[in-house]
């Protein structure tokens, strides 16, 4: 007796081992992915600037996502041009165009313009687009 039960004993400590993480809820699966619609390739220092991006809410429940437009220099100076707070329902999307005003005291040359998303889980998506920043005339 005690033979036969041997063989099923892993068997039956593997179904209990699934019928108790079945029994678990799973955490939901927070996300947000962003992308660039449109953004300038060329820019004065100094100007305003259209771009356009989009915020999606991939995992769930709807939540604030923090979305912020970002100027990234070659060497890695960041400086902010824009930070808000969206509401996206799960599995929905948003976009929105802005102006940004590019500052006068960075230095002309080449940058990413990062659009950020952050989750309040902590998931953070970015995307950059290269823009070159001329002198001001």
């Amino acid at each position: 007796m005690i033979a036969q039960l041997r063989p099923t004993a892993p068997a039956v400590l593997a179904a209990a081992l699934l019928a108790l993480a079945a029994a678990v809820p799973a955490a939901a699966h927070q996300c947000v992915e962003v992308e660039i619609l449109r953004s300038p390739r060329v820019a004065q220092v100094g100007d305003l600037i259209v771009v356009a991006g989009a915020v999606a809410n991939c995992g769930d429940p709807a939540r604030g996502f923090h979305v912020s437009w970002v100027l990234v220099s070659d060497e890695g100076d960041r400086t902010l041009l824009r930070r808000t707070t969206v509401m996206v329902e799960p599995g929905n999307r948003v976009s929105g165009t802005h102006r940004l005003l590019l500052p006068e005291d960075v230095r002309p040359g080449h940058y990413g313009l990062a659009l950020v998303g952050r989750a309040p889980s902590g998931f953070t998506d970015v995307e950059i687009a290269r823009i070159t920043l001329r002198p001001a005339d």
